[in-house]
């Protein structure tokens, strides 16, 4: 097999592996949040893969940053002046990558793809 068709291989278990997980966060979200302006929002957060060199980099998650601050919490400084400080009591994102197993057939998928490559530039 040539480099372009592990390439290939490899972009599509990124894109099928955020595809799961953007609807599981999306799923996360409507279940843990009313729907208000700002909800709607946070209901176009997604996942991108991202490839570099031919091959797997990483997962991106976007989303606004209230979302960010709803999973991590939040303590600084606001423009106006104000020190505030919000604690985490929701964990929706791990929750969200967690509960389909997404990440492990990924991780499997690449394994596999990967391995195969090796295999075939090995010349006994």
């Amino acid at each position: 097999m040539s480099r372009e068709n592990f390439q290939q291989l490899e972009k599509q278990a990124g894109q099928k592996a955020s595809l799961v997980l953007r609807k599981s966060l999306k799923s996360e979200i409507r279940n843990l949040f009313e729907t208000t302006q700002g909800n709607s929002e946070m209901l176009r957060s997604t996942i991108v893969s991202k490839m570099k060199g031919g091959e797997l980099q990483r997962l991106v998650i976007k989303m606004p940053h209230y979302g960010f601050k709803q999973h991590f919490g939040f303590d600084g400084v606001k423009n106006n002046g104000v020190k505030l400080r919000l604690l985490s009591n929701t964990n929706f994102i791990n929750d969200s990558l967690k509960s389909k197993n997404a990440l492990e057939t990924l991780i499997t998928e690449i394994s596999d793809i990967r391995a195969d490559e090796v295999m075939s530039k090995i010349n006994f």
